[in-house]
């Protein structure tokens, strides 16, 4: 009897696998100029973008998120918490009332673009809030490649979930889900969630993300800094390099599922090496708040030594944790984290927590609008 169930789940399993053909990945590589208008909390973008069809399907589309569409008044999202009512989530409204639905104009998010090519060529797209349907000049056929240039501008939404400006603590920026950010193409066909609060899905990709912005920032990202000694808080010995007052950030990053990052004047950076580990950097403001960030670095690297004999080894060069958003919410070797805590004992759990999408969710690119379990 158990031999016959043997073969037959052997049996499922190997037509499961016939049904969906060879693994296969689909990869970007992503070039950004930013230039940040820190006073108005908007900035323009410029996106050069070399997309990588390794699936065995012809493309005639294809989708961008545009998340920060999201947040405004009447919006999907502001319609999900509204019908949510008194037992909602607390960071998205107030007293059962969603925070959305009373945002200032000028503090909408949004997300314009302003043209997107193809090789060159000019393309038709349309946009239902936050998803952009791009119609193709040309099919991008199996095994082959095609860039895609674009330019838009956003405005830095007032901060209700994960991104945003000003946000509880008093962080300036929270740039998560900032750039219009190709939808991921697998087995289940093309993820075109809506945003409406959930988490991402995402294609593995390379970053090379610059951002200029006033000298006085510091920034915290999930990535690699090119350029320490020119801009503030990295290298004690840096020469800020400023044009018009504004400095250049040059940051890399591959094979990471999402790029974010964190602007904010009263930022201090410090960093530590964990023995057969990722070099960390801790991004936080300096205050009588966040005084136990100063007790986290024998935890953060027993964590580390933990999680890398148990589930393998983390595999990128750098990992930050900065201070920012509503919560804690992970990203591409980094995670944006609430700074102010009570104890060590409260800042770690958050940090393992987040820390710990790394490995599952991170590394895995699980669906986690389809599948959250898989990684919570």
């Amino acid at each position: 009897m158990k031999k016959s169930v043997a073969i037959l789940f052997a049996f499922i399993i190997s037509q499961f696998h016939a049904q969906q053909g060879a693994y296969y990945q689909q990869s970007a590589k992503y070039k950004m100029d930013i230039d940040v208008n820190a006073e108005k909390f908007t900035y323009e973008g410029k996106q050069t973008l070399d997309y990588k069809n390794n699936s065995p399907d012809e493309l005639n589309v294809v989708y961008f998120h545009l998340y920060w569409n999201a947040f405004k008044p009447n919006s999907m999202m502001d319609q999900r918490v509204a019908g949510q009512g008194k037992n909602g989530d607390s960071r998205l409204q107030k007293d059962g009332v969603s925070r959305l639905a009373s945002i200032p104009k000028d503090q909408e998010g949004a997300q314009n673009i302003h043209w997107i090519k193809q090789n060159g060529k000019i393309l038709k797209f349309e946009i239902q809030e936050t998803v952009m349907k791009v119609y193709l000049a040309e099919p991008i056929k199996p095994n082959s490649s095609t860039t895609f240039t674009l330019e838009w501008d956003a405005v830095i939404p007032q901060q209700i979930r994960r991104s945003g400006r000003n946000n509880r603590e008093g962080v300036d920026m929270t740039m998560t889900q900032w750039y219009p950010k190709i939808a991921e193409y697998d087995y289940d066909g093309w993820a075109t969630f809506d945003y409406i609060g959930r988490e991402f899905h995402a294609p593995f990709s390379d970053f090379d993300v610059t951002i200029k912005i006033n000298k006085e920032y510091v920034i915290g990202a999930g990535g690699i800094l090119e350029n320490p000694s020119e801009v503030k808080g990295y290298d004690a010995n840096a020469k800020i390099k400023a044009d018009k007052n504004k400095a250049t950030w040059k940051w890399s990053a591959k094979n990471i599922l999402d790029f974010a990052w964190a602007a904010d004047k009263d930022y201090i950076v410090k960093s530590f090496d964990v023995p057969q580990g990722p070099k960390v950097f801790l991004v936080y403001q300096n205050n009588d708040k966040t005084k136990v960030w100063e007790e986290a670095q024998p935890y953060i690297t027993k964590y580390y030594q933990l999680m890398n004999s148990h589930f393998g080894k983390y595999v990128y060069p750098t990992y930050s944790f900065i201070q920012g958003g509503d919560g804690g919410m992970e990203y591409g070797m980094c995670t944006m984290i609430l700074g102010e805590a009570n104890d060590i004992e409260g800042l770690m759990g958050l940090m393992a927590h987040e820390g710990a999408h790394s490995w599952y969710q991170q590394i895995l690119a699980t669906n986690e609008p389809m599948r959250p379990w898989m990684d919570e």
